[in-house]
């Protein structure tokens, strides 16, 4: 792929068509990657040092398009809100949209496992991790199921509790508790987009 090819399209950037791999939420990670350090070797900027104005601009809009496609589909959150977006979602809208009260519950009810674990119990912490993984894991499978029915199956799908779940899995350690209880406070989508 040449710098010219690499830019065809324009700016809104189809990362799926950037790695040419088929646009899908299971994908293989580590295919992923080689794809990246392929891609970035072709284009970083320092091979275009010597070329023109242009071809430098081209190569680092690359590059950074490269970068940020990388962290968007290497992560299963960041992967299915691109997959909304790309299928019509406004993820800003789904933000908007009153949580059920199940959801609530479980919120609060995870919020306080977490505020209960006194400090230094590191097996009630990984045992709360291990459920929140689990939890978190079961939301994939549900996005999975949704995103393969198409449209209907999306639109009932609730990703604002997929990405609190994520967001839940990730803080459920010591040095992350008192980070996910401050963060947990603010909207989980504010002004989330990718481009």
């Amino acid at each position: 792929m040449t710098v010219s090819e690499g830019m065809q399209g324009g700016s809104a950037r189809n990362y799926f068509d950037l790695f040419r791999i088929p646009t899908c939420f299971d994908l293989d990670v580590k295919d992923l990657g080689n794809r990246y350090r392929t891609l970035q070797q072709q284009f970083h900027p320092d091979r275009f040092s010597d070329g023109s104005d242009a071809d430098r601009r081209v190569a680092a809009q690359m590059s950074a398009d490269i970068n940020a496609g990388f962290q968007i589909l290497s992560d299963p959150t960041s992967r299915a809100g691109f997959l909304l977006q790309c299928e019509g979602f406004d993820l800003q809208a789904l933000e908007k949209q009153a949580p059920s009260g199940e959801f609530l519950m479980q919120q609060m009810e995870l919020r306080e496992q977490l505020q209960s674990i006194p400090p230094g119990q590191s097996d009630a912490h990984n045992q709360l991790s291990a459920e929140s993984r689990q939890l978190f894991d079961s939301q994939v499978g549900i996005f999975r199921d949704a995103y393969a029915q198409g449209a209907d199956g999306i639109s009932a799908f609730n990703f604002q509790y997929y990405r609190y779940v994520h967001r839940a899995c990730q803080y459920a350690t010591n040095s992350g508790l008192s980070k996910f209880l401050r963060t947990t406070q603010q909207p989980l989508l504010a002004a989330t987009t990718f481009k």
